[in-house]
């Protein structure tokens, strides 16, 4: 374990199993992948829009649950000494 000052916080240890960890990825791709095609030029701009916003709008409202989650979980979890 790193050497830790009397400033820094204590940190808790949050572990997350293969589904919990695909779910986060997944968001963050769709979240990515709306952005990206926000500022792309080769899709037709009114397509574009029309599906990058839904992607972000996916990927950032599915995201909201996860974080939820993930914040209960760290605030629960023994903390590492």
């Amino acid at each position: 374990m790193p050497y830790r000052t009397p400033e820094d916080p204590p940190k808790a240890q949050v572990n997350l199993s293969i589904p919990e960890l695909m779910a986060v990825a997944a968001t963050r791709g769709m979240i990515g992948a709306g952005l990206g095609l926000l500022v792309a030029d080769y899709v037709a701009p009114e397509k574009r829009r029309a599906v990058g916003w839904t992607l972000l709008a996916i990927g950032a409202l599915s995201t909201l649950p996860i974080a939820a989650t993930l914040i209960h979980r760290a605030r629960t979890a023994p903390l590492l000494h």
